[in-house]
């Protein structure tokens, strides 16, 4: 509950506190430290742990992750999340919706993955923001 209020109130200030629940035994505690990080913004330390985040044990953890990355802006993100494509639903529908918003570079991920085999959710986000290939 205590990371979900620093996330919401933006408690800059609380950020080493988050990375260190990150990495908390229980994985509910370890999502609402990842989603306050997000929420918060994430600077340069906070970026690295989101990324060994993409491959928590948990999913709940793992799609915080990728919403938390698409939040950040980097582009150079993008490649860490494509493979999420393929994670569980939870996931990889977050890791789709990051791709969306990191630019360029998540466009072209996600028009890169579209064109693979198993790309039907690349193609979705990408039909439904209007940018399918093509159009």
């Amino acid at each position: 509950m205590v990371a979900e209020l620093l996330g919401r109130i933006g408690a800059v200030g609380a950020l080493g506190s988050l990375l260190e629940w990150c990495k908390d035994d229980r994985a509910d505690v370890r999502a609402a430290a990842v989603h306050a990080i997000g929420a918060i913004g994430v600077d340069e330390r906070a970026y690295y742990h989101l990324l060994r985040t993409l491959n928590d044990a948990a999913a709940e953890v793992r799609a915080e992750a990728a919403w938390a990355l698409g939040r950040s802006g980097r582009q150079d993100a993008a490649a860490y999340l494509v493979p999420r494509l393929q994670d569980q639903w939870i996931v990889a529908a977050q890791s789709a919706r990051a791709l969306r918003n990191l630019g360029l570079a998540g466009r072209r991920a996600l028009e890169s993955a579209a064109a693979e085999d198993g790309g039907d959710l690349a193609r979705q986000m990408l039909w439904e923001y209007g940018a399918a290939p093509g159009a």
